[in-house]
Formats: C-alpha cells, structure tokens, sequence
C-alpha cells in the first residue's frame, strides 16, 4: 500500500517496462532494477548477460497504472485456472 508522499514511477528500457511506488526518482530506479532483470531473464539466458540499460523514469500515467494493473490480474487469473488444471 503506498503512502501519501509515494508516486508510482514508469521505469522503461527500450523495449520493457515496470512500475513501482517509491519516493523520488533515485529509488525508482534501484527498485526496478531487480524486476527488469528478472523480465530479461529469457533474453539473457539466450544472448547472454547483456547489460540492462534504463531510458525512461517517470511518474506512470493513470492509464499506465489501470492497463499494468489489468495485466497482473489477467496474468494470476491464468496462474490460477493453470493450476486448477493440473
């Protein structure tokens, strides 16, 4: 739950992207930096320890926030009949 003095921040390479709620822009960036490394993984484990460069940190949009948080729930809805299935 994020506090008062919390911003959601856009932290984007090139080609991917991750939210997250810190206080100022410096946090942002340590904060994503282990999520966008964990999105990299298949990338890496093919092409090798390729360095993860950051381009974009910003205050995500209400748009980006709604369409990041649609996503998890369709993603842990999938996670959830997957394992139903099994």
């Amino acid at each position: 739950m994020k506090n008062a003095n919390t911003t959601t921040w856009l932290v984007a390479t090139v080609t991917r992207y991750v939210l997250v709620d810190a206080d100022n822009e410096t946090l942002a960036r340590e904060m994503a930096m282990p999520l966008l490394e964990d999105l990299y993984a298949d990338f890496r484990e093919k092409y090798g320890n390729h360095p993860i460069v950051i381009h974009t940190v910003r205050p995500a949009t209400e748009d980006e926030i709604e369409l990041w948080n649609w996503h998890h729930k369709m993603l842990a809805r999938k996670d959830r009949a997957t394992t139903t299935d099994s």
